[in-house]
């Protein structure tokens, strides 16, 4: 038995339908239509990239950003040996839910000394950590009252990365060592 006989309604009562749809007799494929006007489609339309482009970018987000900060008290230092000594900040911001480690290296010129090569960061928070490069004299007398061009690098140990299966994510930025006179 049908619910709407038992209780002694009319057949036809409860429908998926409109009022409107109802009163002017509409099929269900005339009142389709009517639902999917350009106007309509168009939102959809828009809705849906909007949708599309923001779980594109939460996708390829970088589970870290890190920023270099020179030592603006002393561009550059003679340490005990005769060897260069500039100093620098990383700042590194954790994005993800979990606690990172991070591996800190630096290149750009032969004989660079980095020394720290770690640093921790709990979930969302911010690590700092104070890197000294040092260059040996011998390999600093040709770089005498220059800035030379390095590139820090920082790895994100804990967690690979979204692009292959198996590797850290990996970011560079750029940054000077000053060579006095």
């Amino acid at each position: 038995g049908d619910v709407m006989d038992k209780m002694g309604y009319p057949k036809g009562l409860i429908r998926y339908s409109t009022e409107n749809g109802v009163a002017l007799g509409w099929t269900r494929l005339q009142m389709l239509k009517r639902a999917l006007r350009p106007r309509v489609l168009i939102y959809g339309a828009v809705l849906l990239s909007a949708s599309a482009a923001f779980a594109t970018s939460m996708a390829l987000r970088s589970p870290f950003k890190f920023d270099v900060v020179k030592d603006r008290g002393t561009l550059a230092r003679v340490v005990d040996d005769g060897a260069i000594e500039n100093v620098y900040r990383i700042q590194i911001m954790n994005r993800t839910e979990v606690r990172q480690t991070y591996r800190v290296t630096a290149s750009g010129i032969d004989g660079l000394v980095v020394s720290a090569t770690t640093a921790s960061a709990g979930p969302a928070s911010v690590a700092s950590v104070v890197v000294s490069l040092r260059l040996a004299h011998a390999d600093a007398q040709p770089l005498q009252r220059t800035s030379t061009p390095v590139m820090f690098e920082v790895a994100a140990l804990d967690s690979p990365s979204s692009s292959a299966a198996g590797s850290v994510a990996v970011q560079r930025e750029k940054s000077t060592f000053f060579v006095p006179r």
